[in-house]
């Protein structure tokens, strides 16, 4: 990132800087979305000055990873589809963007809870990859529909697309750059009450993210690996993963995963026994996933409030915490 950094400084072509910010902007699930914002916004206007259409486009896909990051979505999911439109209106054969930004969609239907929106996104997505024979991006639209089917509890179906994500290429290096695929795996085996393949695919994940130095996935892995720790009876274990994606999530600031980080620590002290502080963390969360109406974290984040009433004895809270679940789960339902 550094490196880059001095290259972009000290490129004198325009097409060169352009380039190099783009290589940059890849790396964003480790840098601050207001970094990647800056970067993207003079990639665009060094486009425009070059009358490059199809690189204008792709700064705007990457402003628009950066709206998600922030958690605007209505704001990136509507960059997306200005970005497809300039597509189609200028004829561009531009068949990996497409991909990028079908997936892009996706993961913000996913963000509000449209998960039907989201598994058609994925569908686009592996075409387009298909088109284009790129096996990371097929990878990624087939990820996508496994993680909407997990979200919804079809279990199933969603080991079904994690296991056919997996089996796209048997190119490791290609793989190892997807960490987050191993995490839903991780994910999908403990919902099936299989905890041995849960931590055997999230040792996966967090070795390829550390690895490949992607903070999103290694966060993401982290936050997974004390879930797992927790719910397996292990939880002095969890603490050091758990504090150690909370730290490393402050660097990227996404608050879809600090709220999901926060409700893992509202588990973790209620099995630890420390409830005032899984009760303060958790109403933390839920005062952050309100204002940006992130209404499956919502649901995880009062499942912890509640085993922390449930803990320090607070019956009246207890139900009425649960009673606010009930709500929660038949809003999401609405949606399926």
């Amino acid at each position: 990132i550094d490196r880059l950094k001095k290259n972009i400084a000290s490129a004198n072509q325009k097409s060169e800087k352009i380039r190099l910010i783009f290589s940059l902007s890849e790396l964003g699930h480790s840098i601050h979305p207001d970094t990647i914002t800056n970067y993207a916004n003079l990639a665009k206007k060094l486009a425009i000055d070059l009358s490059d259409k199809p690189s204008e486009i792709w700064a705007m896909y990457y402003l628009s990873v950066t709206y998600t990051a922030k958690g605007e979505i209505d704001s990136s999911l509507n960059l997306a589809n200005k970005c497809l439109q300039q597509i189609d209106e200028n004829k561009i054969d531009e068949k990996l963007l497409q991909a990028n930004l079908y997936n892009q969609k996706g993961r913000c239907y996913m963000r509000k809870n449209q998960f039907k929106e989201a598994i058609e996104m994925g569908y686009l997505t592996i075409r387009m990859a298909e088109a284009c024979k790129n096996e990371l991006m097929q990878i990624k639209g087939k990820t996508l529909i496994g993680w909407a089917y997990l979200e919804m509890g079809q279990l199933k179906d969603a080991l079904y697309w994690h296991l056919k994500a997996k089996n796209t290429t048997k190119n490791q290096q290609i793989l190892e750059k997807y960490a987050v695929l191993f995490a839903n795996l991780a994910l999908n085996y403990k919902a099936l009450g299989k905890p041995d393949s849960g931590f055997f695919y999230i040792n996966k994940a967090i070795a390829y993210a550390r690895h490949d130095e992607n903070l999103l996935y290694l966060t993401n892995s982290l936050a997974i690996q004390g879930q797992l720790l927790v719910r397996s009876g292990q939880g002095a274990k969890a603490e050091l993963p758990l504090k150690e994606a909370v730290e490393k999530r402050k660097l990227i600031g996404d608050p879809f995963y600090i709220v999901s980080d926060m409700s893992q620590l509202g588990i973790y002290y209620a099995n630890s026994k420390q409830p005032e502080k899984g009760i303060k963390i958790c109403k933390e969360g839920i005062e952050i996933a309100e204002k940006y109406k992130i209404d499956t974290k919502l649901l995880f984040l009062y499942s912890s409030l509640a085993e922390n009433y449930k803990v320090v004895n607070d019956g009246q809270n207890y139900a009425k915490t649960l009673e606010k679940i009930i709500e929660l789960k038949d809003h999401v339902l609405q949606k399926i």
